[in-house]
């Protein structure tokens, strides 16, 4: 949605209208005191409710001050323009201090400093918007145009919300800088949550989520389980600055009714939960049952060990300018990229899994769909310095391996110039979910032999295999083939 800047909120506005009202008839005293009530108004002064909190401001600057665990109230403006700030003091940084603005409002803009040695809720079914000068420093942060209940807000232990009602107009537009405490919250709730400016979680957690029910649940193992229900009409994920979460979890997920040609969730900016003093975080983009999850960013999850990237949805696109990394420092194993698309995925851009300088052994990449896949142009490397490379596995439902080189104009498919170049820096295995074939046909130039290079290997098998053979010399090195029984078929009749 398009953003003007509020040149007036609704407290000046008010201001304004009592000055209009202001007849004559009012001595000087009363303007005088009616002047000075007026520069008193600050931000996040009005309330229409107000539970276990005071405030105080001097008109520009508010402080907040909480007397329980959980404090807030309904208001008709939470706006904070470029000059103001507003500090909420908690009890302690395990409390919870929220504000829900008026349906009938303007969306929600958030220009200046926000911070809080607590938890912050803002809620406003019109829209969030965060200006690119704004501040906001906390313990933790859920913003959402959904719908939370009061019992959820004052009896749950920040544990698991439920937002419902996701099915507005509002969306959320980060542009400045949010900053939350170490393994703290950063969420992000609406059909559509576009950040293009810089969120800081280090050993947190970092979650956008769309859908038309929303179930965001912080216990368990630390990360965050994010429950989607229903389709959201127009969701769209949306990165193009920077989120960072130093060895933590960043969650994208959404469920659209969208067609697969449109993006649900769009990375172009990075996205990194990398570290230098411990393993790897997790990032995991997750797409649901329709449109597509497009990555032409940063995804990087590389620490002392790989950590993890999942990358799945109906339709999945790593563009060429894309990199994924789970690399190891100097001692440790690579960690493991996903890349499945559920009716096609294609990788067209870098992935690096590689093991530690010093010890540790490749990763493992996975490109899966049960209808189209492709890896034109894919760089992939699994290496590991003193250890064992890893390993490239590609599993279709059915997988056709084209003898020749690819032409360019098309992206799909497997070819073998494609399986030579990808030899440099992995072990491949081509795991056909139920046929394999090798083309009859000769696609531009071949001498009828693939070349696994740099001492790698190449493995075509099918699933539930219950025994194996190898064939010499087709391939250098040898390739071991792992037949199937009756689930499938291995058919090498051409171009042997």
């Amino acid at each position: 949605m398009t953003h003007s800047v509020k040149t007036n909120s609704a407290r000046t506005q008010t201001a304004r209208f009592g000055r209009f009202m202001i007849t004559s008839a009012l001595t000087a005293a009363t303007l005088v005191a009616y002047s000075a009530q007026a520069q008193a108004d600050g931000p996040w002064t009005e309330w229409d409710t107000q539970n276990n909190f005071s405030h105080t401001s001097d008109g520009t600057n508010t402080t907040i001050t909480t007397s329980a665990d959980r404090a807030g109230g309904n208001s008709p403006d939470l706006d904070i323009d470029a000059h103001e700030s507003v500090r909420v003091n908690q009890v302690s940084s395990d409390a919870l201090f929220y504000g829900r603005a008026a349906d009938d409002a303007d969306p929600t803009q958030i220009l200046g400093s926000l911070s809080s040695n607590g938890r912050l809720l803002i809620i406003d079914r019109n829209g969030v918007f965060f200006g690119a000068g704004s501040q906001v420093d906390a313990a933790g942060i859920i913003t959402t145009t959904g719908d939370i209940s009061d019992d959820q807000i004052n009896n749950n232990e920040f544990g698991k919300y439920t937002i419902e009602n996701l099915n507005g107009t509002g969306s959320i537009e980060l542009n400045g800088q949010i900053t939350v405490a170490e393994a703290g919250l950063a969420g992000f709730v609406s059909p559509v949550v576009k950040n293009n400016g810089v969120i800081n979680a280090k050993l947190g957690k970092v979650a956008f989520a769309s859908g038309e029910k929303v179930t965001l649940d912080l216990y368990g193992d630390k990360l965050v389980e994010i429950e989607v229900a229903g389709d959201g009409a127009d969701a769209l994920l949306e990165n193009t600055g920077t989120i960072s979460a130093e060895g933590g979890h960043i969650q994208m997920t959404a469920a659209s009714a969208k067609q697969a040609v449109d993006n649900i969730i769009n990375v172009e900016g990075v996205v990194t939960a990398s570290s230098a003093t411990r393993q790897g975080g997790k990032i995991v983009l997750g797409g649901a049952d329709s449109g597509t999850v497009k990555v032409a960013g940063k995804l990087d999850a590389s620490g002392t060990k790989g950590g993890s990237i999942a990358v799945t949805g109906k339709n999945v696109h790593v563009t060429q300018t894309a990199e994924l990394s789970a690399d190891a420092g100097e001692n440790g194993d690579g960690g493991e990229i996903y890349m499945i698309g559920e009716n096609s995925a294609m990788l067209q851009g870098s992935v690096t899994a590689r093991g530690g300088s010093q010890t540790g052994n490749g990763g493992f990449v996975e490109l899966s769909s049960d209808n189209e896949y492709g890896i034109a142009g894919a760089k992939v490397d699994t290496t590991a310095a003193n250890g064992e490379t890893g390993i490239f596995l590609i599993d279709p439902r059915d997988l056709e391996l084209r003898i020749g080189t690819r032409s360019g104009l098309d992206i799909w498919n497997i070819y073998e110039s494609d399986i030579e170049l990808l030899s440099w820096a992995t072990d491949i295995e081509l795991n056909a979910r139920r046929n394999f074939t090798v083309s009859e046909q000769v696609y531009g130039s071949s001498d009828g032999i693939i070349t696994i290079n740099n001492g790698n290997n190449l493995n075509i098998w099918t699933q539930n295999s219950p025994y194996s053979y190898t064939i010499p010399r087709l391939f250098r090195p040898e390739i071991t083939v792992n037949e199937t029984d009756n689930s499938g078929s291995i058919d090498l009749t051409g171009n042997t």
